[in-house]
This record gives C-alpha cells, sequence and structure tokens, in this order.
C-alpha cells in the first residue's frame, strides 16, 4: 500500500512539474507613465502597486509563469526589437514573452454628491478612465506583436461621509482607491494580452453548436454576441521597420453564448456571412464592445 502512496505523490509532484515547465515564461517591464498624463503626481498614486497588480492578474489566468529579469536589460532588449530591428540579445533570456504596459492617459475623480434624506451629509465616488497601450514581443521569434490597447472605466464603491462647507466639494483619491483600480486595470490587461497571444478558438461544431477553448475566465456571459474570424492570414509588416504588425482576418460569421463551465464555453451560429466557421477559427469580442 504505501508504494503505492508513494508512487501516486510522484506522478502528482510529475504532473505539476510538467504542467509549470509547460506554462509560457513572461517577463513583465515596470509600468511607463507618459509624462502627460499627470497620473505620477497624483497623490498616493504608486506605479509599483500597479505592476504589482498586472503581475498578480497574469498569475491568476494560471496560463504564464512570470519570472524575474532585469527591467533595464529587459527595456533595452525591447527598445532593440521596436526600432532597430535586432532581436539577437533575445536568446540571452529564458523568457517567452516580454510585456511591457504603458499608461497614456488617465483621468481621476473622486466627486460629492447631496444626499436629500441627509442634509450634512454627502455621498462620495471614485472613478477612473485609463487608456493604455502593451507591447508584447514574442521572445522565441523576436515577432513583435501589434500594439494591444486596454481601456479601463473603472468606479468604486461609494461611500458617506460628513460634508464640511469649509471644505471644496472635491475629494482626493485614496490608496484604496489607487489599488482598487490598479487591480481592475491589471485584470483588464491579463486578459487582453492573454487573448492576444492565446485568442478564443472553435474547438468542436455539432450543426449550429460550436464549443469554444475558454470558459467563464474569458469574460463571455450567456447572450454575448461574438465575431468568429479566419486565422492564419498574410503578415501586416511596417514598411519602413518591417516588425510584423499583425495579421490578415476574415469576418466568417456571429456566435452567440449559450452555457459558460469553468473550461470552455459553449456557442450558437447566428450568420455564417463571410465563410464556414470551422475548427480553429478566432473569437473576439464585437467592435462596438
Amino acid at each position: 500500500m504505501w508504494r503505492l502512496a508513494v508512487f501516486f505523490l510522484l506522478a502528482v509532484i510529475w504532473s505539476d512539474a510538467e504542467a509549470q515547465e509547460a506554462e509560457p515564461r513572461i517577463a513583465i517591464i515596470p509600468v511607463r507613465v507618459d509624462a502627460g498624463t499627470g497620473l505620477s503626481d497624483a497623490p498616493g498614486f504608486s506605479s509599483a502597486v500597479l505592476h504589482q497588480e498586472i503581475e498578480a492578474a497574469f498569475h491568476a489566468t494560471d496560463t504564464f509563469r512570470i519570472v524575474s529579469s532585469n527591467p533595464m536589460e529587459l527595456s533595452a532588449i525591447l527598445d532593440d526589437a521596436v526600432n532597430r530591428g535586432q532581436t539577437s540579445r533575445l536568446r540571452t533570456l529564458a523568457v517567452d514573452y516580454i510585456i511591457a504596459p504603458t499608461v497614456q492617459a488617465a483621468e481621476l475623480s473622486r466627486e460629492s454628491f447631496d444626499i436629500p434624506a441627509l442634509r450634512d451629509q454627502v455621498r462620495v465616488e471614485a472613478r477612473a478612465r485609463l487608456r493604455m497601450r502593451v507591447r508584447v514581443l514574442d521572445a522565441t521569434t523576436g515577432e513583435l506583436l501589434d500594439p494591444i490597447p486596454v481601456d479601463v472605466d473603472w468606479s468604486g464603491d461609494p461611500t458617506v461621509t460628513r460634508y464640511d462647507s469649509s471644505e471644496a466639494r472635491q475629494y482626493n483619491f485614496s490608496q484604496a482607491d489607487f489599488v482598487a483600480m490598479s487591480r481592475e486595470a491589471g485584470r483588464r490587461l491579463a486578459d487582453a494580452v492573454l487573448e492576444a497571444v492565446y485568442p478564443v478558438q472553435i474547438i468542436a461544431r455539432d450543426g449550429r453548436q460550436v464549443w469554444l477553448s475558454r470558459g467563464g475566465d474569458a469574460g463571455y456571459p450567456v447572450g454575448t454576441r461574438l465575431r468568429v474570424l479566419s486565422g492564419g492570414g498574410e503578415p501586416l509588416i511596417h514598411p519602413v521597420t518591417r516588425e510584423i504588425l499583425g495579421y490578415r482576418e476574415t469576418r466568417l460569421g456571429t456566435i452567440v453564448i449559450t452555457e459558460t463551465q469553468a473550461r470552455y464555453s459553449v456557442g450558437e451560429v447566428v450568420d455564417e456571412d463571410g465563410g464556414v466557421i470551422v475548427d480553429g477559427s478566432i473569437v473576439r469580442r464585437m467592435v462596438s464592445e
């Protein structure tokens, strides 16, 4: 009996090690905040907290393994690949992808609103809008993926506080607000990168019913309409830098989600105006979403 238990334990350890080895290794460059955003000057804001929340969100996907690397070295290697087309230094890295997030614009507000039933108190709400861009460099091939836009529209839980007429009716962002905002930004960013690197695909079809390669973690609730595109098109190459900006994708049709499970989703074909939806077709959100 003890031999069976030892064998089972070793099998579990081997399986976990094999799964960890299969996880793509990523290195995340510290978040760059453009000077024009004013975010770095906001009291209580910390780019380190935003970076930590981004790392935590990538870890929560159960897809990537984060490895530590020298930030300055990563930035220099990314700069060589983007601006000079040089990828030879990538061989020195033990990573599969380099992730470089940038905050391009930010709007922060924490305003108070009257509560008719409570004359001496106000409701305070924090809101933030972030426009981010993420560069992803495939360190195994030297391919630079097209920039990934990430828009974050966050609202905090409203709080009620006593109103002091001697104070302005404008409240500063609290540290807790920044943490909550950073957590939402990290989740949105990790989801966007995951969709770009490993896009959701059709994995099976039976009549008008299709199965998708991701489940509830993809953020597609029942009733969501999605575009279905053909993959593997011709690369789109920048005429000057010669970097690959993306690939041609042809719209095949539309599906609607009918069921979500932990690791897969089920949908129904709505139309196939652009071609036949088959296994391997790529699924993306509607443009308007």
